[in-house]
């Protein structure tokens, strides 16, 4: 049996005791109840889910970028301020 043969054989056993399942169930009130409250928890553990990702994502998008490089202090006494000598030795 190849692998792909394998996983259709395993899909249809799936699929068999998914239907077994659904059909055991009753179309009860009590039981639409509460498939509305399970999948309601579903649908909120997946925003959950999705939320998680993105901040994870952009957390680890501002861990990689590249911290900027400090400038340099201007040593006591001088001015931060470019001097006219500093654009001429630029030039």
């Amino acid at each position: 049996m190849t692998g792909l043969e394998r996983l259709e054989a395993v899909c249809e056993e799936a699929w068999i005791d998914y239907n077994a399942i659904q059909r055991a169930l009753p179309a009860c009130e009590h039981v639409t109840v509460w498939q509305a409250e399970v999948e309601a928890a579903r649908k909120k553990h997946r925003a959950a889910i999705r939320e998680y990702d993105r901040a994870l994502t952009a957390l680890e998008a501002a861990e990689s970028e590249p911290e900027p490089e400090p400038t340099p202090a201007a040593e006591p006494g001088q001015s931060s301020q470019p001097t006219l000598f500093d654009a001429e030795a630029a030039a």
